[in-house]
């Protein structure tokens, strides 16, 4: 099931940046833990590895022997990462399903790459198709999931009527890379979010394809929290949270105020 782009993204985004204008971040993090998708184009198998802002993009043929790109995360956002190797063209990668869905190279050439002694090697073009292979859930639970957030307090509650825009993020990712969606793994706007008393039942999204498609994810992850408008709301991070069952619940004092 998708639904269309949320412009909760792009307003969480905006939140985001205009709390870096009053606030200052002492996470030293150097960025988010590692993330990797993978797809195959027949027997040939392509695997990204994301570590902070660096990447390594491996492409292994039907006889075992691997190829790599590797250099810097320059975006990350809606489903698209944008790689910028060592040498050779920008290669932008389309997420689907967990895994990669489509890899396109800058003014349609190949993929630069180095042999398994390091050594330059004959560049790959990309493929014309490629099948996302989606990672197994960790904890063994692929239900679509549910962020639940208690002990929401009268204030926040009433700040919340103006607008509630939630992202998950990889752990360890600072605001700046928030600002920028790098990290982002899912999210919600204010249609996807009920709010009953103390509590706030949030459904979470996750880029595929063109549009948004239920997250089944698990692992740990950071949640970056904004109550009210973009302009004057409350911002709030809540870091390492274990997302393994198909409901998660945490309470609104575990998260800290960025604002």
């Amino acid at each position: 099931m998708k639904k269309r782009y949320p412009i909760g993204i792009a307003a969480l985004m905006l939140a985001i940046g205009l709390v870096l204008l009053g606030c200052s971040d002492d996470n030293s993090s150097s960025g988010p833990g590692t993330k990797t998708y993978s797809g195959e184009d027949g027997d040939t198998t392509y695997e990204l590895k994301i570590t902070g802002d660096d990447y390594v993009l491996t492409i292994t043929d039907s006889e075992g022997t691997k190829k790599t790109n590797s250099g810097t995360v320059i975006s990350d956002s809606s489903g698209t990462i944008g790689l910028q190797p060592e040498a050779g063209k920008t290669i932008v990668i389309t997420t689907e399903s967990g895994g990669i869905g489509g890899i396109e190279v800058g003014d349609g050439g190949s993929i630069s790459v180095k042999d398994e002694d390091g050594n330059p090697a004959a560049p790959v073009a990309p493929p014309a198709e490629i099948t996302p292979v989606t990672p197994p859930a960790v904890g063994g639970n692929s239900a679509p999931k549910t962020l639940v957030i208690t002990g929401i307090t009268s204030a926040q509650a009433s700040q919340g009527q103006s607008g509630i825009n939630i992202g998950i993020f990889q752990r360890g990712t600072t605001p700046e890379q928030a600002m920028s969606m790098i990290g982002y793994v899912a999210g919600a706007e204010s249609e996807d979010v009920t709010l009953s008393g103390s509590t706030l039942t949030v459904s979470l999204w996750t880029p595929s394809g063109s549009g948004y498609t239920e997250w089944t994810g698990s692992g740990n992850y950071d949640i970056y929290l904004i109550l009210g408008s973009i302009y004057s709301g409350s911002a709030y991070r809540r870091q390492n949270v274990s997302f393994t069952s198909a409901s998660t619940t945490v309470t609104a004092t575990s998260f800290s105020p960025l604002n």
